[in-house]
This record gives C-alpha cells, sequence and structure tokens, in this order.
C-alpha cells in the first residue's frame, strides 16, 4: 500500500491550521495578558513610590513647622539669617516634592472637578509654611479646630486617599486643562474655604 502524501495533507491541512491559528491566539493572549499585569505592577510600584514621597513630604512640613514656631518663640527678632534660609529651603524642597506628586496625578489619574478642587486648595495649603517663613511670621495653626488647620488636614487625607486609591471615575475632566485649573492664582485666597472653592470653580468653567 502506497502512501499518498497529497491526499495527507488534503485532510490534515484544516486540522494544522486551526492548530496553529489557536497557539498562534493562545501565545498573543497568554503575551497580552502578561503585559497587562506587568504593566499593573509596575503602576502599582509608582503609586506605592509617590505614597511614600507624599508622606515623606508631610513630614517634612510638620517638622519644619514646628522648628520655624519655635524659633520666632525662642528669639526676640528674626536675627539670624542662616537659620532662617536653612529653614526657608527646608519648606520650598518639601513643597518642590509634593508640587512634582500633584503634577503626577493630574497628567496620569483620571479626576472629577471636585478632586481637582481639592488638588488645588491643598496646594495652595502647602504652601502656607514657606510663604510665612518668607514673611518673617508664625504659622499659626495652633489647634485642630483653627479652621485653616481643619480644612489643610481635611485636604491631606483627600489627596492621600487619591494616591492610594486607582479607581474609576465618573464624568472625568479633560486632562489637557486639569494642571492650568490646579495652578490657577484663584484659590490663593479661597483655598481654606470649601464652598468658595466650588463656587468659583463652576464660575469659572462656565465663564
Amino acid at each position: 500500500m502506497s502512501w499518498d502524501w497529497g491526499n495527507w495533507f488534503n485532510q490534515a491541512a484544516p486540522d494544522l491550521i486551526v492548530a496553529l491559528v489557536t497557539g498562534s491566539v493562545v501565545a498573543s493572549v497568554g503575551a497580552a495578558i502578561a503585559l497587562y499585569w506587568n504593566l499593573r505592577q509596575k503602576m502599582r510600584e509608582l503609586d506605592l513610590e509617590a505614597a511614600k514621597n507624599f508622606h515623606t513630604y508631610y513630614g517634612e512640613f510638620f517638622a519644619t513647622w514646628k522648628l520655624w514656631n519655635w524659633y520666632l518663640d525662642n528669639t526676640e527678632s528674626v536675627t539670624d539669617k542662616d537659620v532662617s534660609w536653612q529653614l526657608l529651603s527646608r519648606a520650598a524642597a518639601a513643597e518642590g516634592g509634593m508640587e512634582a506628586i500633584l503634577s503626577k496625578l493630574a497628567s496620569h489619574r483620571r479626576l472629577s472637578n471636585q478632586m481637582v478642587i481639592d488638588l488645588a486648595c491643598f496646594r495652595q495649603a502647602f504652601q502656607q509654611l514657606r510663604e510665612r517663613i518668607r514673611h518673617k511670621e508664625p504659622l499659626d495653626w495652633y489647634a485642630s479646630n483653627v479652621p485653616e488647620y481643619a480644612r489643610f488636614k481635611e485636604l491631606t487625607g483627600k489627596v492621600s486617599q487619591l494616591i492610594h486609591a486607582r479607581r474609576c471615575v465618573l464624568n472625568p475632566v479633560n486632562r489637557r486643562d486639569v494642571w492650568g485649573r490646579i495652578t490657577d492664582n484663584m484659590w490663593e485666597r479661597i483655598w481654606h474655604d470649601a464652598q468658595q472653592c466650588a463656587a468659583a470653580d463652576t464660575a469659572k468653567r462656565r465663564g
């Protein structure tokens, strides 16, 4: 009995094609899944790094704040320029690090209008220490019920939650507009009042 290669190939070809296509699809899907999980892992690592840096700069803010107020309370006048400059440099460095975190959130996260407002107001709140040192004034958040201090803590919690929680946002704002809105000077005067911030943001977007 002679072997008919042509007949065998005609019969086996459909099965071979199906096997090849199936193998190719499985390999592609496997590679896609592996790539997806690698990307998620990388994003998670970046989120953890951002969270770590956020808490580091927050701690530096508090340490510099306490040192600055102690310095003012224990000297008759701000005469030591070296001390003032060192504390101003620390406050500015912490502020710069926090600015980098906020800019990343603005460019990489899907943010709602309220999230944009929170980031903008937190940015202004974090600048208070540097500005007080520059003007040689204490940051007089002497108790937890001081309105500005309470607002600062509220905003800190919201930003920290945003960094830690990667979730979908309904009706996200246009990312091209986010950083401009966050850095708008209008927040400087109203950051401590949540209702004024919401009203100003609505008026600005409608205008």
